[in-house]
């Protein structure tokens, strides 16, 4: 892994290399100014995403949803991956934590995204919200986006209840992309 990193993450030369930043997880605002800058696409990855839908519904526009209308806007397609709570993997996760109203929970806010996703398109912003479901569980939550064409940023807030949950403090990381990457949306690629 440490010569993958070498190779894909080269340190020093400036901006160049990996950069961590380590803090708890970010107030709305605060998410809300550190994906600001993304300049083509943004991804969010985790288990239901329900503190993210949360952020578009029980918060002022203000501090989320109209941020986000701004990227559409400017052209940066956001796309929302989560669990699919349908399916088996999810249910035993759901077992495991002893928690079996989270696939109700994870299905509810799944609706949610796709509802503001749909509210967005129909406003016919330039870029689209998008959510997808994948039958892999996902571990934690990341957050990537990009705010130039040669730098990537991943947000790594540690959600995930099977490992101890959010108490330790969340780290995002910025990296240089490689020259050899073919597109600004991939973090981490190899040689072309």
């Amino acid at each position: 892994m440490s010569r993958l990193l070498d190779e894909r993450l080269p340190a020093g030369g400036g901006d160049r290399g990996l950069t961590v930043h380590a803090h708890g997880r970010p107030s709305p605002t605060e998410k809300a100014v550190s994906i600001a800058d993304a300049n083509s696409e943004i991804i969010e990855v985790g288990i239901s995403l329900r503190s993210l839908a949360s952020l578009f519904v029980s918060r002022p526009e203000r501090d989320f949803t109209e941020p986000v209308r701004r990227l559409l806007s400017r052209g940066v397609d956001i796309t929302y991956v989560v669990a699919d709570p349908e399916s088996v993997l999810f249910g035993e996760y759901s077992r495991r934590i002893g928690d079996p109203r989270l696939p109700q929970r994870a299905s509810d806010s799944a609706r949610r995204l796709t509802e503001i996703a749909r509210a967005f398109e129909s406003e016919g912003h330039p870029r689209a919200l998008t959510v997808r479901f994948t039958r892999h569980l996902p571990t934690a939550y990341i957050s990537t986006w990009t705010p130039d064409p040669r730098r990537a940023a991943v947000a790594l807030p540690p959600t995930c209840r099977a490992y101890g949950g959010p108490t330790r403090p969340c780290s995002t990381f910025h990296a240089a992309l490689s020259p050899s990457c073919s597109s600004a949306t991939r973090p981490v690629c190899g040689p072309p």
